[in-house]
C-alpha cells in the first residue's frame, strides 16, 4: 500500500460548491520541487512558503514533508491499494490527534514514537 499526503490550503473550493469552480484559476502543470539533497530547514521554509503563498490563492501539495503537510490548512491522505481488478484509491481528511498521527508517521515512518508524536503537535503549532 502506497500512502500520500495532499494538503489544501483555506482558500481551496469548497467539496460541496461546484458553483464556485472556475476552469481560468485552475492551472496544470504547475512547477514541482524536488527536495532531494535539502535539509530540515529547506524544507521548512518550503512549507512557510507555501503558506504565504496559500494566503493569497488556492495551494494544492502532493508531498511526503511533514514540514510542508503540517503547514496547510486541511490534510488528506491517499492509500492505493493494488487488487486483483486493477488498482483502488482510497481519500481522506486528517483532523486532530488523526493528523497528529499522520504527522507522526510522515516524520518516523512505522516507528511511531511520543518523540515523534511530540514533533508532530510542535510542527501542527506554527
Amino acid at each position: 500500500s502506497d500512502n500520500v499526503g495532499i494538503t489544501v490550503n483555506r482558500n481551496a473550493i469548497p467539496f460541496d460548491d461546484s458553483s464556485r469552480f472556475d476552469p481560468s484559476g485552475i492551472r496544470l502543470g504547475s512547477p514541482s520541487v524536488t527536495t532531494r539533497g535539502m535539509g530540515a530547514a529547506e524544507m521548512s521554509e518550503i512549507g512557510e512558503c507555501l503558506a504565504e503563498l496559500g494566503a493569497q490563492q488556492q495551494v494544492l501539495a502532493v508531498t511526503h514533508l511533514a514540514s510542508v503537510a503540517a503547514r496547510a490548512d486541511h490534510h488528506f491522505t491517499v492509500d492505493k491499494r493494488v487488487t486483483h481488478g486493477g488498482v483502488a484509491a482510497t481519500v481522506r481528511e486528517v483532523r486532530g490527534e488523526q493528523r497528529v498521527e499522520e504527522i507522526a508517521r510522515m516524520l518516523a515512518g512505522d516507528g511511531l514514537s511520543e518523540e515523534s508524536r511530540a514533533l508532530a503537535r510542535r510542527l501542527l503549532t506554527r
